[in-house]
């Protein structure tokens, strides 16, 4: 469902959110039946009398939503950096015995590149 409507509350409210599906909204304006969504009144009046939202977004459900997003995007990345588009970022390798210089260089951020830590053979 994309949008549930609640001006009671309680097991209304539960029931909502759980036939909400990827990017649905739930518009709370009310609690005739005295439970306010499970949070105290004090948490939950400022939202309702200031006409305020919360909104979640997590990429999970995002990618999640059956449309092939998230491969989409994984073969557009890796195809960039194998046809060059992406390039690869230039490295600094310290030997093990300079680790107080790269961790310096980390510090006072003097280096743009990634740091390596070669730990020898």
């Amino acid at each position: 469902m994309g949008v549930v409507f609640d001006a009671i509350g309680g097991s209304v409210h539960r029931g909502g959110l759980a036939a909400l599906g990827n990017h649905g909204e739930l518009v709370f304006y009310g609690g005739t039946s005295g439970d306010l969504v499970g949070l105290p009144p004090q948490m939950v009046f400022p939202f309702v009398i200031g006409c305020k939202a919360v909104r979640g977004f997590g990429l999970i459900g995002y990618y999640s939503n059956g449309q092939g997003i998230l491969e989409r995007t994984i073969k557009g990345l890796f195809d960039s950096r194998l046809s060059g588009v992406i390039a690869h970022v230039a490295t600094t390798i310290y030997p093990v015995d300079l680790v107080s210089e790269a961790h310096r260089s980390l510090e006072n951020r003097a280096s743009k590149v990634k740091l390596i830590l070669d730990m020898g053979p």
